[in-house]
Parts: structure tokens; C-alpha cells; sequence
């Protein structure tokens, strides 16, 4: 979960961690988040359809699912 919950609308959805699967509903990729960075709040997902590693916005306000 996601440190600053002070957002009521990425408070009601779980935040990746490093190690989670995520699946993201609109452009259906799945991926492994194997990083994040704090300073910009992103994360690095090795997306496994097209085997590219993607920067993402780590604040989840329902475009992604953690598996």
C-alpha cells in the first residue's frame, strides 16, 4: 500500500510494490514491477507481451490491478 494515503481516490486502490504482477485494464498489458522510484513516483514494469521494460505512474487511480 501506498504511504501518503491522503488522496481519497488512490486510496480506495491497492499500489504495486516491487515483486507484484499488475495488469493494466485499458491497454491490457501484464507486467512485473521491478522497481520504483519515490522521488518521481513511477515504476519500472517489464511488460511480458512485448518483453520492454515501461515507466509507469506508481499513484494507482484505477488504470492498473494488482494481481
Amino acid at each position: 500500500m501506498s504511504k501518503d494515503n491522503a488522496d481519497p481516490f488512490t486510496a480506495q486502490f491497492p499500489t504495486a510494490v516491487v515483486g507484484n504482477w499488475v495488469y493494466f485494464t485499458k491497454t491490457k498489458v501484464t507486467g512485473l514491477v521491478i522497481a520504483l522510484d519515490d522521488k518521481t513516483g513511477g515504476m519500472r514494469v517489464h511488460c511480458f507481451g512485448s518483453m520492454r521494460v515501461r515507466w509507469y505512474v506508481n499513484k494507482n487511480y484505477g488504470q492498473y490491478k494488482v494481481l
